[in-house]
């Protein structure tokens, strides 16, 4: 591990660095370069990184939110790439969403501009037709599956103009989207010109330094094997790495019915009944179908169904049992589906698929091959490909199977579910990979991960946060005013008194914190008996009267209305304040920043143990401990247990602080929390914080006093009001020590509040008001042939979208050496609800450049 020491830097002697002169820190005859100066721990990750890409190692490197992972991680891959011996090497950008890479490519493209280099650096994003397809029949279907089979038999049969447009274009003709593009650049440059985003992007992925896309889509083998990229001597980075154990045990399991057997026999049926008609029908190729191919399936799948209704008359398998992974095996082998039989079998079911995507569009949809798309999976399961001494015995040693009962008589339902999530790993190194990086803020303990992901990593790293002990409040509060001890157990879920005496102390909480509140609850049922007690008691409309109360839902769409409505309100001081009732595990809990005012606390009622009652947990923890008792080594499955709990409770207490000027309290309203054991699994960064014990009186007035206190050492953006000072305002609406003079009390305005505003004849009149007072005060900095400037910039922004350009007018028009009356963060106001994120970072660049 590198030492915390001094770093060789090339940078003014103030290390003043503007965006036009960024920071270079030298390491091992390479330059790391930053846009702003690096923490010293952020220099170490990159160092760190840079080192395992040279010497072909692996790494697991934790540092928490706010420290600026995700450009370490970029300036260690660009400076590798960089080099003659690096410059080949494709450097694969994994995370787990494209939400979450839209945010690194943002970074990218902003690190880009500041690195000097003889060619362009060129980067794309793999993405499915979710994202990318443009096709409105398409976009219309509802499930992936559904989509790809809609996909290939418009592609098929020529009836895509998208896709048409691409094949007749050259490849550089197709390649449109700049030389860094996310999701948003793909569509939006192919849209225009009518040529298929999906497939512009297959084949840009063969033809870039770097390749973003979400982790399952390199973990699982199945989505692998169809990338068009070659992944011998990549470097991968796997960031917002906590999830990827259970990525891949995911990626290497499946789910089947006894009706999927009887489902896929109904469409061999259909295929046969075509091919006797010998109907000519553009997209299919008579002469390609196999009736041998088409006749070897369905004499399987009809020897698949007999066996499996003999195990269920003779009660071979009983619904809720779990019984060794090999079963599945020798149930296949019965039927006669053994690995010799597989490669025809599944280039059978391949051609015969082919003709069900055709046929099924002349249908309407039915008869879309799922069941044989179940079997085939099925059969790439059993027998893989990699015959590597490691795959040999796997359904034996990783694997077990749990037969469950449906609604449906004699419709089993079996699940094959593998508990190593180091099996995906090791066909993933087995592809020839140079490095493999693991990066989160949440990733300890390292033994036990790598242990599970069956790797050994030589490099290991865990950052410390970089604010000061002072800007973050942690104490548990093990019993309320009440004395009823708060302890959110399965017992004690349903508990009246302890439900009122936990809502007693979150209202107290509520009533002294200022702006965004969120509350973790241990899982959907903990956080539905909370909701329903409240509300049958009447206390939710009590509770209401402190913040405006919102429920994190399960659905996209309302999620989305829900968090827009939690943002607004956070950053508006005419609105309510509120508060977000979330669940440990669930979207709120990761990938989302709640910056600022967004989260001035975080409260975490319960320990989210996974469900005890629930069958894969009770499998996964009877493996670990067989495992363990075989092999003498390994975590148990008790510690498995604790640690997946620990670790989704880390996740979530991370949304509280965001960037080193940030400041927040987290609140652990459950007294096994202050056990000593349970206090070592919790981050480190919080953990050295911690109070424990601490009388609910004694712990909401000390959490009023941090308040007052953190409110009295920050700035605050007044709302543009004509007699307010506006001498002392600051860029990007965030944290900033006082002057001795000022006098400011409140906290700042979060930088991006969801919101779309149109600058129109029609606008609010706030807005009007806004503008005008906003204007007024430009004045008093601009001269007039820069405000005609920043004007026109402003208009062509509202015309043709393109934030990059109105951005660069505000440096040279507007940078932060110039305002002196007006903050860039009123210009939000005129930004487009889709540039609000990238304007956002705009902002928090220009307020570190200025520390």
């Amino acid at each position: 591990m590198a030492s915390n020491g001094s770093l060789p830097v090339t940078s003014p002697v103030n290390q003043a660095m503007s965006a036009s002169s960024p920071l270079i820190v030298h390491h091992r005859g390479l330059d790391l370069t930053y846009p702003i100066k690096p923490y010293p721990s952020q220099a170490e990750f990159s160092q760190l990184v840079l080192d395992c890409f040279l010497g072909g190692k692996h790494g697991l490197l934790e540092s928490p939110t706010g420290t600026g992972k995700t450009m370490a991680l970029l300036a260690a891959a660009i400076a590798y790439r960089s080099h003659p011996f690096g410059s080949q090497s494709l450097v694969i950008y994994a995370s787990r969403t494209h939400g979450q890479l839209e945010q690194v490519i943002r970074q990218l493209k902003q690190l880009d501009r500041l690195t000097a280099r003889e060619s362009p650096f060129r980067a794309g994003v793999v993405g499915s037709r979710e994202q990318l397809c443009i096709h409105p029949q398409v976009q219309a279907r509802t499930g992936s599956s559904e989509k790809v089979k809609m996909c290939n038999s418009l592609v098929k049969s020529r009836q895509c103009q998208f896709y048409n447009n691409y094949a007749q274009m050259a490849s550089t003709e197709s390649d449109r989207a700049g030389d860094i593009c996310d999701i948003e650049d793909l569509v939006k440059t192919h849209k225009m010109k009518k040529i298929c985003p999906y497939f512009a992007a297959r084949e840009r992925s063969s033809k870039v330094d770097m390749l973003f896309m979400p982790y399952n889509y390199l973990l699982d083998a199945s989505i692998r094997k169809t990338l068009n990229f070659q992944l011998k001597g990549s470097l991968v980075i796997l960031d917002e790495a906590h999830n990827v154990m259970q990525v891949c045990e995911d990626s290497s399991s499946m789910s089947f019915e006894v009706k999927d057997v009887a489902v896929a026999l109904h469409e061999v049926d259909v295929v046969l009944q075509f091919l006797d008609k010998q109907e000519p029908i553009e997209g299919i190729n008579l002469e390609e179908i196999s009736i041998e191919g088409a006749c070897l399936v369905k004499e399987h799948l009809v020897g698949l169904e007999e066996t499996l209704m003999k195990y269920i008359s003779e009660g071979t398998w009983k619904p809720g049992q779990t019984y060794p992974g090999q079963s599945i095996k020798e149930l296949l082998m019965s039927s006669g589906l053994n690995s010799a039989i597989k490669g025809p079998f599944v280039t059978a079911l391949q051609s015969l698929q082919e003709v069900l995507a055709v046929l099924s569009t002349l249908r309407g949809g039915q008869d879309s091959g799922r069941g044989l798309q179940v079997l085939g999976q099925l059969l790439e399961l059993v027998y893989p490909e990699n015959r590597d001494p490691l795959m040999g015995c796997h359904l034996m040693k990783y694997y077990r199977f749990h037969v469950e009962s449906t609604k449906v008589k004699n419709n089993l339902k079996f699940h094959l579910w593998c508990f190593h999530s180091g099996f995906a790993m090791s066909n993933l190194r087995g592809c020839g990979i140079r490095s493999v990086i693991l990066a989160s803020g949440t990733l300890k303990p390292f033994n036990v991960l790598a242990e599970e992901l069956d790797t050994r990593f030589e490099v290991q790293f865990s950052g410390p946060h970089v604010i000061g002990q002072d800007q973050c409040m942690v104490h548990v509060v093990p019993q309320g005013q009440d004395k009823v001890p708060l302890i959110s157990t399965y017992q004690n879920r349903n508990n009246p008194k302890y439900l009122l005496s936990l809502g007693h102390t979150i209202l107290e909480i509520l009533n002294v914190t200022p702006h965004g509140v969120l509350i973790f609850f241990p899982s959907y049922a903990n956080l539905t008996a909370m909701v329903d007690s409240w509300r049958s008691s009447g206390f939710w409309n009590k509770i209401e009267k402190a913040k405006r109360m919102l429920v994190e839902p399960k659905e996209k769409i309302a999620f989305e209305q829900v968090i827009n409505e939690y943002r607004t309100r956070s950053s508006d001081d005419n609105d309510q304040s509120p508060c977000l009732l979330a669940v440990c595990r669930g979207k709120v809990a990761e990938g989302i920043d709640f910056s600022d005012r967004m989260a001035r606390a975080v409260i975490v009622t319960g320990i989210p143990f996974p469900n005890l009652h629930d069958s894969r947990v009770q499998a996964k923890r009877n493996f670990l401990d067989q495992k363990q008792s075989r092999d003498k080594t390994g975590i148990s499955g008790n510690e498995w247990y604790k640690v997946e709990a620990f670790r989704a409770v880390n996740q979530a207490i991370g949304r509280v602080i965001r960037h080193r000027n940030d400041f927040g309290a987290i609140m652990f309203l459950d007294k096994r929390f202050g056990d000593q054991q349970n206090r070592t699994n919790i981050s480190n960064w919080v953990s050295a914080s911690l109070r424990s014990n601490i009388d609910a009186k004694e712990a909401i007035r000390a959490l009023s006093q941090f308040y007052s206190k953190m409110q009295g050492t920050v700035k605050h953006i007044p709302r543009p009001q004509a007699h307010v000072d506006r001498s002392s305002s600051m860029i990007g609406g965030n944290k900033r020590p006082l002057s001795s003079n000022s006098t400011a009390t409140r906290p700042p305005a979060t930088i991006s509040a969801p919101k779309k505003i149109k600058v129109t004849s029609t606008a609010s009149n706030m807005l009007k008001y806004k503008t005008t007072t906003l204007v007024s005060r430009l004045k008093l900095d601009f001269t007039k042939d820069e405000l005609r400037q920043f004007f026109a910039a402003l208009k062509t922004y509202k015309e043709v979208g393109n934030l990059d350009d109105f951005i660069a007018c505000l440096r040279v028009t507007a940078p932060k050496e110039k305002l002196k009356n007006v903050n860039l963060h009123e210009f939000e106001d005129f930004i487009l609800q889709k540039d609000l994120g990238k304007f956002g970072d705009f902002c928090q660049t220009q307020l570190q450049e200025s520390q």
